[in-house]
């Protein structure tokens, strides 16, 4: 077993983050591209740390085996494959939001 996960984003998640920080760019470029260096390290840190986000609160969310990562004001959903070791990011909430029905 290596010490590194392949983190991979699923089209929804990239879809996700595309509307973030084009949003956010259209106001504040360097805010954006500060919040996109926030979401690349802990991204980064997801690859040596699969397990550092928390399990949910919600009982249909931990079924699912998904696990969050806060990168404020935003929350990472994601799945750990430990035979394959591999994180999907599965979608990418603000914290704000009600994301139960999305995911």
């Amino acid at each position: 077993m290596s010490n590194r996960y392949q983190v991979k984003q699923t089209p929804l998640s990239e879809e996700d983050l595309d509307h973030i920080i084009g949003y956010i760019m259209s106001e504040n470029v360097d805010a954006a591209e500060n919040l996109f260096n926030h979401f690349e390290k802990g991204f980064e840190q997801l690859e040596s740390q699969p397990f550092c986000g928390t399990i949910p609160d919600d009982a249909f969310l931990r079924l699912k085996g998904y696990r969050k990562l806060f990168i404020e004001p935003y929350v990472v959903f994601y799945r750990l494959n430990t035979t394959t070791e591999t994180v999907s990011i599965i979608r990418i909430f603000h914290m704000s939001m009600d994301y139960l029905d999305q995911l």
